[in-house]
């Protein structure tokens, strides 16, 4: 498996199922802004009420093959055989699947994940151990604390300013170098000064 970052905003994702599996695809995916539809007789009370609040659109039936249509990403998060036989009969070459219950059937793995502000952090074990893949997230949200939401706005800073810099390019690698130093990660007023130590320069 080839593992990639896709920009999802504004992009339709067809959700396959109303339950619990579907709730934590939508949560995660209406963090990045995409159309989300979800296909399923019966929904959970939490997708219902974003139905409600307009954040997606519930379709209350089973799957048909025209709902895969114009369809950037396909959710399949339900074990109905009708619907993974359609699926798998009527998804288009270049469709993105993702099929939580038949890992082998899709093309695409979702990966257990967090983010800290710009830091994003993702764990994925291609489907063999989901429980190992839990443990681990927990171990590294503990190792990349809240602390890091601040960090990673500083660094961000930081590159911005040493890349509009005229210097050769191997003084901007040592400040670049320099701001990833665990001291600045731990003190607000340490990057404060750094910062303006760049304005300076």
């Amino acid at each position: 498996m080839f593992t990639v970052t896709l920009n999802l905003e504004g992009k339709t994702i067809l959700i396959v199922g109303g339950g619990k599996v579907a709730v934590r695809r939508i949560r995660k995916l209406l963090e990045h802004k995409a159309e989300i539809i979800v296909v399923s007789p019966h929904v959970d009370d939490e997708i219902h009420e974003w139905d409600k609040q307009g954040k997606i659109k519930v379709k209350k039936r089973c799957l048909e093959k025209k709902d895969l249509a114009h369809v950037f990403l396909v959710v399949v998060a339900t074990n109905q055989l009708d619907a993974l036989d359609i699926v798998e009969k009527e998804k288009s070459e270049h469709q993105l699947i993702n099929m939580a219950s038949a890992h082998t059937k899709g093309n695409v793995y979702i990966p257990a994940s967090f983010s800290r502000g710009d830091l994003s952090v993702a764990v994925s074990t291609n489907g063999a151990s989901p429980l190992l893949t839990k443990k681990l997230i927990s171990e590294l949200k503990v190792q990349f604390d809240d602390s890091y939401t601040q960090y990673t706005s500083f660094l961000k800073q930081c590159r911005e300013i040493i890349h509009s810099m005229n210097l050769p390019h191997v003084e901007k690698y040592k400040l670049l170098t320099e701001a990833t130093e665990e001291e600045l990660r731990l003190s607000e007023r340490s990057q404060e000064q750094f910062l303006k130590k760049l304005k300076n320069v």
